[in-house]
């Protein structure tokens, strides 16, 4: 029922009533939120490589000054940490991974009240 009012604003040629303009900015809202789920899912397959990114410049400071006492190898402090920090990770980077696609809606949004 949704997509229904998403194509009557695309030709922009009649008045919205006030909950077709919410209808219209709810399915934006769970575009935008299915665009972090899948850019997160992507960087949790790809999260080795990804954690490897991060952390390399660690490492190369750890490899260049043995003075600092380091070995290059990140700590989990508390019983959950290992799982957070992968999950914040992989939120983080589907926000990173989907923002032209927010905007993307957000300009699909917010355009036709600019005409």
């Amino acid at each position: 029922m949704a997509w229904r009012f998403s194509k009557a604003v695309a030709d922009g040629s009649e008045p919205m009533s006030i909950m077709a303009h919410l209808s219209e900015l709810r399915m934006r809202i769970i575009r935008s939120c299915l665009s972090i789920a899948i850019g997160a899912a992507v960087i949790l397959i790809f999260y080795d490589q990804v954690l490897h990114f991060l952390t390399q410049p660690y490492r190369n400071i750890c490899t260049a000054r043995p003075d600092f006492n380091c070995d290059g190898s990140l700590y989990a402090l508390g019983p959950i940490e290992g799982l957070a920090s992968r999950m914040r990770i992989a939120g983080y980077g589907g926000i990173i991974i989907s923002v032209p696609i927010i905007l993307w809606q957000l300009w699909r949004f917010i355009a036709p009240a600019m005409s």
